[in-house]
């Protein structure tokens, strides 16, 4: 049995510890959960101060007053820590007026039916006498007694639950606020619930007691582990806004094929809401998902009649599985396409006409030449060769672009800059090409050869001096390839080199622009870098730094 003076002393340090923690959670105010857990320590530190004022007086009338005045801070703490939970861990549409004032029903009837014990039975305090330490022992009964202690234990229990994301977290800050927080409500809880089974008998219900280990914790974790200033609230709200603005449209289907959730783009997509999409089969809501579904990870194509006419989108279907690899459902994301289909379409018409139509309408041009005789003809043959040299480079950027849509193809470094070399010498035997390489055999993306030939044959066509020469160094390591090639000739025009900064394209005069285009969106395809340079004494250096693809991949 507790002495009156230990008793005392111990109910005033679970005051001054949580009136402490409640200042600093107050201050706090507005982060996330920080009023709810200053309601809470004040109800802790009202229910003890109401237990101390009890066990100080020596007249019974006011025994049983401050027994009922206690009564307040019992039904504020459950009603606080749910709260609590709901905001810190990032479900703040629960705490609205509405579902505040649907959990402060029971609460606030207790305090009316406390408030009318002598006219009714519902709740029952009744003295038993005093213990030997001179503590008045009294026993509470009634139905609403059992009404109030279950809903304490329910929204306790719920309240642990919802934090259990904090204790499961990766960020081990995280991790320490939950399991301050989980540790704080199990002092009084279990306190609580031995009290009420009879388990612990004290003469008086020492819950109380149990909120100065519980007022230590929260103290700490505000000052050491940054409850409150580093909280895990916006962390849910964040992946719903993702999930919900993301322009493609996502649904979720579980292992039985029935939709549990959609995001807002793919109820526009689907022409169905939310609440009409979710327990309905996926095959009612998606075309052809029988089809699509046979696999666990599936890409295809899919037309939909909208009120826009027929549009095409790209359905992408991925397993969902468990931390144990079990799966547990799918994620259906929806893409539309149809400007990017049409666009792909123009850019093959365009691709035969560059192909075909131009190089046939040039030979017929340069054969029409050779009938004319002086400077017409020359002129002629130049604009032709012009046209034709637009041409290609025309075809290979849609090339480039094409492959670049294709599953990466890999080849030897080395390799593919010989290979470009011996292609520039054979079209110009005039220009002495000088080549290094040093670093281990490496692997990169096979569009760099488009990258490659272009850099050179700028390199090899526009230098007209006496002694044409490139110089072409190559190094590598297991993570980045750095290719430097230089010429002697009379460099780029700078108006050429600045626009590819600028995302637009200019008036050229030759192909040469769009072959700098060429090198630029090539580089950029593979994650690579290019810069362009003057060389002393003449002539320009281009380097070209792009990644190294390990073997397995």
């Amino acid at each position: 049995m507790l002495y009156p003076t230990v008793l005392l002393g111990a109910l005033s340090t679970s005051i001054v510890v949580g009136v402490t923690a409640a200042i600093l959670s107050w201050r706090e105010i507005p982060r996330p959960g920080a009023r709810w857990l200053s309601l809470l320590l004040f109800g802790q530190v009202w229910w003890s101060m109401s237990t101390f004022f009890r066990v100080r007086s020596s007249v019974i009338e006011v025994k049983e007053f401050w027994l009922q005045i206690g009564w307040i801070g019992v039904v504020i703490i459950p009603l606080a820590w749910i709260l609590f939970a709901f905001e810190y861990s990032g479900r703040d549409w629960y705490v609205k007026s509405r579902t505040i004032g649907a959990l402060s029903i029971i609460p606030l009837l207790t305090i009316v039916i406390v408030a009318t014990t002598p006219f009714h039975d519902l709740l029952t305090v009744t003295p038993v006498g005093y213990g030997p330490s001179g503590i008045l022992r009294v026993e509470f009964a009634g139905v609403w007694y059992w009404v109030i202690a279950s809903y304490t234990y329910l929204l306790g229990a719920a309240g642990l639950l919802l934090l259990t994301d904090l204790i499961a977290s990766q960020a081990f800050m995280f991790q320490k606020q939950g399991v301050a927080l989980f540790v704080g409500l199990v002092f009084p809880w279990a306190t609580n619930v031995l009290t009420v089974t009879g388990i612990l008998d004290l003469g008086i219900d020492p819950t109380p007691l149990a909120f100065a280990p519980s007022g230590v914790v929260y103290l700490l974790a505000i000052r050491r582990f940054r409850l409150l200033r580093a909280n895990p609230a916006p962390t849910r709200r964040a992946r719903q806004m993702v999930f919900d603005e993301v322009q493609e449209g996502a649904i979720i289907v579980d292992t039985d094929d029935n939709v549990i959730d959609l995001n807002k783009q793919a109820e526009q997509i689907l022409d169905i809401s939310r609440c009409d999409a979710i327990g309905s089969f996926a095959s009612t809501i998606i075309p052809t998902y029988d089809t699509l579904s046979k696999a666990d990870s599936f890409e295809d194509y899919l037309s939909i009649e909208t009120g826009q006419g027929e549009r095409h989108f790209e359905v992408e279907i991925r397993s969902i599985t468990a931390t144990s690899d079990r799966p547990i459902g799918r994620l259906v994301t929806i893409n539309e396409v149809t400007d990017l289909l049409r666009q792909q379409q123009r850019l093959e018409v365009l691709h035969r006409v560059l192909r075909h139509n131009i190089r046939t309408e040039t030979n017929l041009i340069l054969g029409h030449a050779e009938n004319v005789e002086g400077e017409a003809a020359d002129s002629i043959q130049a604009a032709a060769r012009t046209i034709g040299t637009l041409g290609e480079k025309g075809r290979e950027a849609i090339d480039l672009f094409s492959r670049a849509r294709s599953e990466t193809e890999l080849r030897n470094l080395h390799q593919m800059l010989e290979w470009t070399i011996t292609k520039i010498e054979a079209n110009h035997p005039e220009v002495t090409i000088q080549y290094e390489y040093d670093g281990p055999p490496v692997a990169v993306d096979a569009l760099l050869d488009v990258v490659f030939r272009n850099v050179v044959e700028n390199a090899a066509a526009h230098n007209e001096g006496p002694d044409r020469q490139v110089w072409i160094e190559a190094a590598a390591d297991e993570q980045r390839a750095t290719i430097r090639i230089a010429d002697d000739g009379p460099g780029i025009r700078e108006h050429e080199v600045s626009v590819l900064s600028q995302r637009t394209e200019t008036s050229l005069e030759h192909g040469s622009g769009i072959g700098l285009w060429i090198i630029k969106w090539g580089t950029d395809l593979v994650d690579g870098d290019v810069e362009f340079a003057e060389r002393e004494p003449g002539g320009t250096a281009v380097t070209i730094e792009v990644p190294v693809i390990p073997d397995e991949k």
